[in-house]
């Protein structure tokens, strides 16, 4: 995230219509991509929503992940998408 979105919520106010009219100023025509993870003592997992194309993932992991560790581990899945769009347009004829 933009680091000046501090300072401008603070200008403006810290009211969460004002942080949602910066980003929708700033950042509009960019993909928003929304990820998570999370991990109780039986079970751990990563999720990934990418709004522009309306796809969710939902990746199941070991027992052992911490919460942290299924967050980081999401953030790298969620752009899987974007290389593999690459990927087939540099090969054609795979």
């Amino acid at each position: 995230m933009d680091l000046y979105v501090l300072a401008f919520v603070r200008r403006k106010g810290s009211h969460l219509t004002v942080l949602q009219s910066y980003l929708n100023e700033h950042y509009s025509q960019r993909v928003h991509i929304y990820t998570d993870g999370s991990a109780t003592a039986t079970t751990a997992g990563s999720g990934v929503y990418i709004e522009s194309i309306n796809k969710r993932y939902a990746i199941t992991l070991t027992q052992t992940t911490s919460s942290f560790s299924s967050k980081l581990y999401a953030i790298p899945r969620s752009l899987l998408p974007f290389y593999m769009q690459i990927y087939e347009s540099s090969n054609p004829h795979r």
